[in-house]
């Protein structure tokens, strides 16, 4: 879909980038009250909100793992992090970049924090799981 087609309503794989990610592994639902999927959100502003994925966003993956270890965990980002603590999240979750919704209803979203939680809940409401924070 090009960026004007999509909004709130736009199911989220429509929002994965091609090439990062299998979305028939998103899309299926497992039948459980839950599914087991665990969802983290980072790099939706290009500057990272001036903090860059560091050892607690890597301890937050890495707590998650831990305690769910049968769950997927997906990481979703829009600006791609970098350093040794994005590289070691990704050994053990799936870092899947989208192109989340900018406009609703003809009007941008305005903050990145809004754009994040419209993700957010379309992540929830076409996938389930859990959705964390990284901090």
């Amino acid at each position: 879909l090009d960026l004007a087609e999509r909004n709130i309503h736009t199911p989220v794989w429509d929002l994965v980038e091609e090439g990062d990610v299998d979305t028939c592994a998103l899309c299926g639902r497992t039948g459980t009250a839950v599914p087991p999927r665990v969802h983290f959100m980072f790099g939706m502003a290009p500057d990272f909100g001036g903090k860059p994925f560091g050892l607690v966003h890597y301890l937050s993956v890495k707590s998650a793992r831990a305690v769910l270890a049968n769950y997927t965990i997906l990481i979703y980002y829009r600006h791609r992090p970098k350093g040794k603590w994005w590289k070691k999240a990704c050994q053990i979750a799936r870092p899947v970049r989208v192109r989340p919704v900018e406009r609703s209803g003809g009007f941008p979203v305005g903050h990145v924090a809004h754009v994040s939680d419209i993700l957010r809940l379309q992540l929830l409401r076409d996938l389930g799981g859990i959705y964390m924070d990284l901090d």
